[in-house]
């Protein structure tokens, strides 16, 4: 699935994010960068039972029904590559993109959490990006 680069991020926007997320402000949430470390931290270590659980709804769903496994087999069959440390992370209103050294996810808050809605993404030159896993 393609998933489009997200563009246009107020500079105001920006730093509120920045602010908020240097001051310790998360409204009680695991910050975007937190998530998609822990979810490379499972990918990595091959815990696909925690990974699967640090997804959407909706990517859990699209994961299993596009391969007709289980959410933890289907991510271990897709080879989501592990995407190394966190090095920048942007988010507005309900979503957020992680860039990491080897991979992107998208994130969106799901209830009173950040989950991942899109992993193993590579941008693709002026188009969208190009994802493993995805789920609306």
């Amino acid at each position: 699935m393609k998933v489009p680069l997200l563009r246009g991020l107020a500079p105001c926007a920006a730093a509120g994010v920045l602010a908020a997320a240097l001051s310790g402000c998360t409204m009680g949430l695991a910050s975007p960068a937190v998530v998609a470390g822990d979810f490379d931290r499972a990918i990595s270590s091959g815990d696909f039972s925690t990974a699967c659980s640090l997804l959407t709804p909706a990517a859990v769903q699209e994961v299993e029904t596009g391969s007709g496994e289980d959410c933890e087999s289907a991510l271990e069959s897709l080879g989501v590559p592990a995407g190394g440390a966190v090095v920048h992370v942007e988010a507005w209103g309900r979503a957020a993109i992680a860039e990491m050294e080897q991979d992107t996810l998208f994130l969106a808050r799901t209830g009173e959490t950040w989950a991942v809605r899109a992993a193993g993404c590579t941008p693709v030159p002026e188009a969208p990006y190009d994802c493993i896993v995805t789920g609306g």
